[in-house]
């Protein structure tokens, strides 16, 4: 039984503790590692999918994904499971993280020479900020498929485009280079279980619900 953690009132507040929160643990994690990160083997499909400098702008739109899941969430039970699920899924992936680090080795790093100006900036600022120790799972794809995910039972217009969305999200996780293709399939294993858990196993302040039923949760009201 978990407590209501957002509501109208406090819902962006919430909100930038929460990235404060998982972005400070993303880089305690992936900076102060305990244990020597491994390299895995390239499978047919990390030998296979080209590398495309420009899907580096998809790969970004990552952080806007989970903020336009959340800003569109109007129902307080569902916004809270949203919460909960981000919440989560980072804590899980960071435990993988310092536990059991997977490290990408950037052979591609000298073709970005040829890419335009901005696109090579951001990669610069992906190789400056983000070290690539923190592959397995890859957050990119299990955040974004969750934000899917989370339109499943009630919207199916929301959930079509965030699904399509997520699902470019893991393709440039590949084409930029950053990710082993089983980073990105245990990334929507992942979220799907977390899906799963948060939705259907989770209650709060007592009520027993599937997602198909809103409840009202409001102030007064659990």
């Amino acid at each position: 039984m978990l407590p209501v953690l957002v509501g109208p009132h406090n819902k962006w507040i919430r909100f930038a503790k929460l990235v404060a929160f998982i972005w400070l643990l993303y880089l305690l994690s992936n900076h102060l590692q305990v244990f020597t990160a491994s390299t895995l083997d390239l499978g047919w499909l990390d030998k296979n999918i080209p590398f495309i400098a420009d899907t580096v702008w998809i790969y970004f739109s990552y952080f806007a994904i989970f903020f336009f899941a959340y800003h569109l969430e109007s129902d307080k039970e569902y916004l809270n499971k949203y919460f909960y699920g981000l919440l989560l899924l980072n804590l899980l992936s960071n435990l993988i993280f310092i536990f059991f680090p997977v490290t990408y080795e950037r052979t591609h790093a000298p073709l970005i020479a040829d890419a335009g100006t901005l696109t090579k900036l951001s990669f610069e600022l992906i190789f400056f900020l983000d070290p690539p120790r923190n592959c397995y799972p890859s957050l990119h794809v299990s955040i974004a498929f969750f934000s899917a995910f989370h339109w499943m039972s009630r919207n199916h217009l929301r959930f079509v485009a965030f699904f399509s969305w997520a699902t470019l999200i893991s393709a440039s996780t590949l084409t930029t280079k950053q990710h082993y293709a089983v980073d990105t399939l245990s990334g929507f294993i992942l979220a799907s279980g977390v899906y799963y858990l948060v939705f259907y196993r989770l209650d709060f302040s007592g009520n027993h619900n599937s997602p198909k039923h809103t409840v009202d949760l409001t102030e007064n009201g659990h």
